[in-house]
């Protein structure tokens, strides 16, 4: 990247300069922003384990019926 502004790639006198130096911003904060993203979901899934505490155990049947069933 350095070679390419030694050679005025990123030029802000040109219309090919500002759109490259455009494109990197962009690439630069959808990176940005997709990191965010994980961290966001990281967050709330580690804050809805304490919900986990509130819920009961099931019960389970201690035998099933040996009645047959009537349609």
């Amino acid at each position: 990247m350095q070679q390419a502004v030694e050679q005025g790639a990123y030029s802000l006198d040109s219309a090919a300069g500002l759109a490259r130096i455009n494109g990197e911003v962009t690439r630069q904060a959808a990176t940005l922003a997709y990191l965010q993203d994980f961290r966001l979901m990281m967050w709330i899934t580690l804050s809805a384990f304490p919900l986990l505490l509130l819920l009961k155990p099931t019960r389970r049947q201690s035998a099933m019926s040996a009645e047959p069933v009537e349609l």
